[in-house]
C-alpha cells in the first residue's frame, strides 16, 4: 500500500493548519536544485523551493546557467520539482511512515512558487539532528539505526520499488536520536523514484538494470557509513 501523507501521524501532524500560502523566512542553505528556508510564522517548519536557476558545470571548466524549469524539463521530463517531489513522498511504501518527516505539506509562495514544508528534525534532547553526510568520519556505530535501513531496504525489495539516490552519498537521510541507545533514519528526499528521473536513460525500462543500480548505490553507501562493529544486529545485542 503506498504512503498517504494525510494519515500519516494525523494525531500530530499540523499539516491541516497550514495555509495554502506560505511566506518564507530566512534562506538555511542552498543545494544544487533547492533552497531551504524557516517557514514565517511556524518556528518548527522549514521549506524546499526550487532554485530559478541550475548553473551546470562542463568539462573545460565552463559553466552553462539553465533556467531550472527548463533544466528539469529537459533532464527528467519533469517541470515542477517540488510538486513532483511530494508525489514521489505519497508513493513510497507504507511502511516508511515512521522513517519520513511527520508533516510534509505541499504549499505555494505569494509568487505561485510551489514550496515544499517538513517539520525540523530534532534528536531526544533537543538539538537539531544531522544528515548521514556529517558523519563520514566517524561512521554510524548504532546497531538499531542499521536494523532500520535493511528493514526498509528489504521492503523496497520486496514492492520493487528502486529509491534511488537515497542510499547513496548520505544528504538525503537524517540520523534522529531517540534516545542515547536508539537512533531512527528519517528520509527527506524522496526524488529519484524508480526510473522516472531517468527518462533519456532508456535502459533503466529493464527492471534488472534498474535493480543493479540500486544494489550497488546501495553498497558503496553502506561501505562509506556503515562500521564492521554494527553489523550485529539491534535484537543479537539485546538478546546477550
Amino acid at each position: 500500500m503506498p504512503l498517504n501523507l494525510s494519515k500519516v501521524h494525523s494525531d500530530t501532524t499540523i499539516a491541516s493548519q497550514l495555509p495554502k500560502t506560505v511566506e518564507l523566512g530566512k534562506k538555511i542553505r542552498e543545494g544544487k536544485y533547492c533552497a531551504y528556508h524557516w517557514v514565517k510564522d511556524f518556528p518548527d517548519l522549514t521549506a524546499r523551493i526550487a532554485l530559478p536557476t541550475r548553473h551546470k558545470r562542463y568539462p573545460l571548466g565552463f559553466t552553462v546557467p539553465y533556467p531550472m524549469r527548463l533544466y528539469t524539463s529537459l533532464k527528467f521530463g519533469i517541470r515542477d520539482i517540488i510538486e513532483y517531489e511530494y508525489q514521489a513522498f505519497q508513493a513510497l511504501p507504507w511502511e516508511f511512515k515512521d522513517h519520513v518527516p511527520t508533516t510534509i505539506h505541499l504549499a505555494r509562495t505569494a509568487a505561485g512558487q510551489s514550496v515544499l514544508c517538513m517539520n525540523r528534525l530534532v534528536n531526544f534532547d533537543g538539538t537539531q539532528s544531522r544528515y548521514m553526510n556529517r558523519y563520514c568520519e566517524t561512521q554510524i556505530h548504532n546497531a538499531r539505526f542499521w536494523d532500520d535501513i535493511e528493514y526498509l531496504v528489504r521492503v523496497l525489495r520486496q514492492r520493487r520499488t528502486y529509491l534511488l539516490s537515497v542510499f547513496h552519498s548520505g544528504t538525503h537521510v537524517v540520523v534522529r536520536k531517540r534516545s542515547d541507545a536508539e537512533w531512527q533514519p528519517v528520509i527527506t528526499h524522496a526524488l529519484k523514484l524508480g526510473r522516472t528521473m531517468y527518462r533519456l536513460q532508456f535502459y533503466l525500462a529493464s527492471e534488472s538494470v534498474l535493480r543493479d543500480k540500486f544494489e550497488r548505490g546501495y553498497r558503496r553507501f553502506v561501505k562509506r557509513f556503515r562500521p564492521e562493529a554494527a553489523t550485529i544486529s539491534y535484537a543479537a545485542c539485546a538478546a546477550s
